[in-house]
């Protein structure tokens, strides 16, 4: 029997902090998560849970990120 792959998560979360550490991919786009850590608050982020290290950002909303300078992502998370 063939192990099956789950090819993409999709979440919906609340506005405010995430809580994750972000760094370039290889071709210094979209956004691949590196870590978690707490919230201002001091609660866990709202992704640790769900997604795991090495993740990668494909997505916000409509926007596409795979082709989008890591520093424009960083931004476009930052609103």
């Amino acid at each position: 029997m063939a192990n099956k792959v789950k090819r993409d998560v999709r979440l919906q979360v609340a506005p405010g902090p995430l809580a994750c550490t972000f760094e370039p991919d290889y071709n210094g786009c979209a956004a691949v998560i590196k870590g978690f850590h707490l919230t201002p608050a001091g609660l866990e982020s709202p992704l640790a849970k769900r997604v795991k290290r090495g993740y990668v950002l494909v997505a916000i909303d409509e926007t596409v990120l795979t082709r989008m300078n890591h520093a424009d992502v960083k931004r476009l998370l930052q609103r």
